[in-house]
């Protein structure tokens, strides 16, 4: 329970930079912010400077910034402050500001984690195998250390081991195994995952190999480039049919992978955080509506046609993308329910 309420704060404090990006290019670009607040639901204490009210609210679920001709208000707005009056680049700089900031946070978290607690490099050696996997049912053992691969040396587990794997089309493999004092020969079939890549079901040991800052944030730049990249690689097998819909994960998925990576280690933990950090960022600009990217795809189109939409029109594609919106979140929840065991036992064989 504490691992899921503490996951739940670090969530929140995701969603509250995302804000803070936005509130912060609002500053730059001088447009008004109405409020900012820590939190959803009732206010508990709020502090009122200049025209920003700042508020904390009950529930540490997020947060949100409120801007001047962004967002309905009662009050009358000066022209000076208005969104809506603000040049192309103005707003789109406040628009893509929020996803900024969260792939900053990212990528100075992976830094960190990696100049304090060093970096996990995978080594030859199986650290565990997964039930009922092609590895398994050739005889695979956790603790079994790949030496050779179809006859040559192993020097590095991912070029000549990972890489062998994937590279394999599916055909047999001799992998030659040091189990104790012996050598063993193992033949394995690569089998295709959903994802389209050839796996065995295993998973390597890793050694944590510390290096300076410098190193460090190039490896944290390399990290949230590959995040970036995972991202649009999971849309894309989803488009495609590659993976099912079932494979979807939301809110409560995420607190049980965060939350599970906090039972292990704190460094564990700050990666996941990570991670759904820059996903996060990623995902808000994707060009749909309601979301950041489909606010950034109708400024270019009322650029272009050299007008903005109406408030009907603009109304309508909002109730479109709310309902939508609303209808993948509960069929995440609807998945999120049923996994919640398979994906405990998943993390439990991968991360015993």
């Amino acid at each position: 329970m504490i691992s899921v309420v503490v996951t739940i704060i670090a969530l929140g404090i995701i969603v509250v930079i995302h804000e803070l990006g936005h509130m912060l290019a609002a500053r730059r670009a001088g447009v008004g912010v109405l409020e900012f607040s820590i939190g959803m639901g009732p206010i508990i204490m709020s502090k009122q400077v200049r025209e920003t009210l700042y508020s904390l609210r009950a529930f540490p679920f997020g947060g949100f910034v409120k801007l001047a001709g962004m967002d309905d208000v009662e009050e009358p707005v000066k022209d000076e402050l208005n969104y809506q009056l603000k040049p192309w680049y103005d707003r789109a700089s406040i628009i893509v500001a929020g996803s900024f900031f969260n792939l900053i946070l990212g990528f100075l978290i992976f830094t960190i984690v990696f100049w304090v607690s060093g970096i996990p490099e995978a080594n030859s050696k199986l650290k565990s195998v997964v039930e009922s996997s092609v590895a398994a049912q050739a005889g695979l053992l956790a603790q079994d250390e790949v030496v050779l691969v179809n006859g040559q040396p192993v020097k590095g587990v991912h070029a000549d081991v990972i890489g062998a794997i994937k590279a394999s089309n599916g055909n047999p493999m001799i992998l030659q195994v040091r189990r104790g004092e012996e050598l063993i020969d193992v033949s394995v079939v690569p089998a295709l995952s959903k994802s389209g890549v050839y796996q065995i079901g295993v998973m390597f040991d890793w050694t944590v190999k510390k290096y300076e800052f410098l190193e460090s944030a190039k490896f944290g730049a390399e990290s949230t480039w590959s995040v970036t990249k995972g991202v649009f690689k999971s849309l894309q097998l989803l488009m495609t049919g590659r993976v099912s819909l079932k494979e979807m994960s939301g809110p409560v998925g995420i607190v049980q992978f965060a939350s599970h990576g906090l039972d292990r280690s704190t460094p564990d933990f700050m990666g996941v955080v990570a991670l759904i950090s820059i996903s996060l960022g990623v995902f808000n600009l994707l060009p749909f509506p309601v979301l950041d990217g489909g606010h950034l795809v109708l400024l270019v189109i009322e650029t272009l046609r050299g007008k903005p939409f109406s408030d009907a029109t603009q109304m309508w594609i909002q109730r479109v993308g709310i309902f939508f919106l609303i209808f993948m979140m509960v069929f995440a929840l609807w998945n999120d329910t049923i996994s919640w065991k398979t994906r405990s036992s998943l993390f439990n064989t991968f991360f015993k």
